[in-house]
C-alpha cells in the first residue's frame, strides 16, 4: 500500500518555501521625484477638451478629487518652461465655492504646483504668488474662491520649484490601548503620545494633484441658498 505521507510532506515543504519567498521580497521603494521632462513633446496651449469636471455626479456639499500626474500626463510649454498639467472645469455658479488645490504629500516627493485660473476661452485671468502657497493638511497649494468669468482651474508643474528640497518636522499622534487587571476585575485604558520626525521631500514634475471643492451654501454646482 502506497503511503500518502511523503506527498503531504512535499506539499508542506513547497508551502513553506513559498512563505519564505513572500517574506523575503523587499518592499517597493517610494516613487522618486521627477526633475526633468525634456524628453516629452509638449503643446503650446492647454487642451480644454481634456478638462476634468469638478462637479460630482452625486449631489453633495463637498468632494475630494485626486489626479495622478505621471509620464503619460499632458504637458505645455509657456515662457520657455515646460510642465505637466491637469485642467479642471469649475462647477456652475462657481463663486459659491471654496477650492483647496495643490500637490499631495508623498513619502519623498511632492508635486510642484502652479495654480492659475482661465476663462471660457482658456485665457489666463489669475495666478497666485509664492506667498499664497502653504501646507493645508496633506496638500501644498492654495485655497481660493472663483471669481466671475473664471471657468477653468489649471494645475501646472512649476519648473522653478521642481528640484527644491524641503525639510519638514511632522508630529504623529500614536494611540495605544490595553487592559489592566484590578482586584475587582479589570479595565481597559488608552494612552496617547506624539512622535516627531524630520521628513525631506523633493518637489517634482510628477505626483498627485489633490482638490477639495466645497459649496459655501447648498450643494456643489447650485446657486447660493
Amino acid at each position: 500500500m502506497r503511503s500518502s505521507f511523503p506527498r503531504l510532506s512535499v506539499a508542506a515543504g513547497a508551502a513553506a518555501l513559498a512563505l519564505v519567498a513572500c517574506q523575503s521580497k523587499p518592499p517597493t521603494p517610494p516613487p522618486s521625484a521627477v526633475l526633468d521632462i525634456s524628453s516629452k513633446t509638449c503643446g503650446q496651449v492647454v487642451n480644454l477638451e481634456t478638462a476634468e469636471p469638478l462637479t460630482p455626479k452625486k449631489t453633495q456639499k463637498w468632494v475630494d478629487i485626486h489626479t495622478a500626474v505621471d509620464e503619460t500626463s499632458a504637458c505645455v510649454t509657456s515662457g520657455g518652461q515646460s510642465g505637466n498639467y491637469v485642467v479642471y472645469e469649475l462647477p456652475e455658479h462657481a463663486t459659491n465655492h471654496v477650492i483647496t488645490v495643490g500637490g499631495a504629500k508623498q513619502k519623498i516627493r511632492l508635486l510642484a504646483p502652479a495654480v492659475s485660473m482661465l476663462d471660457s476661452n482658456g485665457e489666463l485671468v489669475r495666478t497666485f504668488i509664492a506667498d499664497k502657497y502653504q501646507y493645508i493638511g496633506g496638500v501644498f497649494g492654495v485655497q481660493l474662491r472663483p471669481n466671475e468669468g473664471e471657468r477653468y482651474l489649471l494645475v501646472k508643474t512649476d519648473s522653478d520649484l521642481v528640484g527644491n528640497v524641503e525639510e519638514v518636522f511632522e508630529t504623529r499622534m500614536v494611540t495605544q490601548t490595553g487592559y489592566a487587571s484590578t482586584p475587582t476585575g479589570g479595565a481597559s485604558y488608552t494612552t496617547y503620545h506624539g512622535q516627531e520626525n524630520s521628513t525631506h521631500r523633493t518637489f517634482s514634475h510628477e505626483g498627485t494633484v489633490t482638490i477639495r471643492v466645497q459649496a459655501l451654501s447648498g450643494k456643489i454646482g447650485a446657486p447660493a441658498e
